[in-house]
């Protein structure tokens, strides 16, 4: 019996807010598309339990924000954006992959904590290994052990490089005008 990675699921939520605690391993909060298993309803603050959790991911948003009003360049705003992700909420080597038509792959765009190597590593077809099922599918996946998932190739980072405890892979479909452009990524 395959147990096969984790969808994102619905969390338990408070009024509008799904939220979970970080030491859930489902510990992820998206726009899923609508439908999908997992799909999280739209954020609420003033309904959120008050936790330290909590008030990471709202500083989060606060500091994106903030970005994005000094800059409209998008390059420098998602960097910074998985910088966040990864100082605030310990969701590390993250990365942005986008569908790249003269390739027709996946390619990683943008990055925080993978070197160069790596990011030039991280290319996946449609289809291919977690990063291009989600892009296929159009749904988050959680892998909450990357050993144990036969699905999760480990090309982008070699498993050497990690921690050597159990790692977890969040991925979650970057949706622009209704369609799947590419995917968010991140270890855990």
């Amino acid at each position: 019996m395959t147990s096969g990675p984790t969808p994102v699921r619905q969390a338990p939520a408070w009024g509008k807010e799904a939220h979970r605690p970080p030491d859930d391993p489902g510990a992820v909060r998206g726009t899923l598309p609508a439908g999908t298993p997992g799909a999280m309803a739209s954020v609420d603050s003033s309904r959120r339990p008050p936790t330290r959790w909590a008030e990471h991911e709202n500083l989060l948003f606060r500091e994106i924000a903030k970005r994005l009003g000094r800059s409209l360049e998008p390059d420098a705003v998602i960097r910074e954006m998985l910088h966040l992700l990864s100082e605030l909420l310990g969701l590390n080597r993250g990365r942005v992959l986008l569908f790249d038509p003269a390739r027709g792959a996946l390619v990683i765009r943008h990055a925080y904590g993978l070197t160069r190597a790596e990011a030039q590593r991280g290319v996946f077809a449609p289809g291919e290994g977690i990063t291009g099922r989600v892009y296929a599918d159009g749904r988050g996946v959680i892998v909450q052990d990357i050993d144990a998932e036969p699905a999760f190739l480990c090309r982008t980072v070699e498993r050497a490089h990690l921690p050597q405890e159990t790692v977890a892979y969040i991925a979650l479909p970057i949706e622009i005008g209704g369609r799947t452009a590419g995917v968010l990524g991140c270890h855990r």
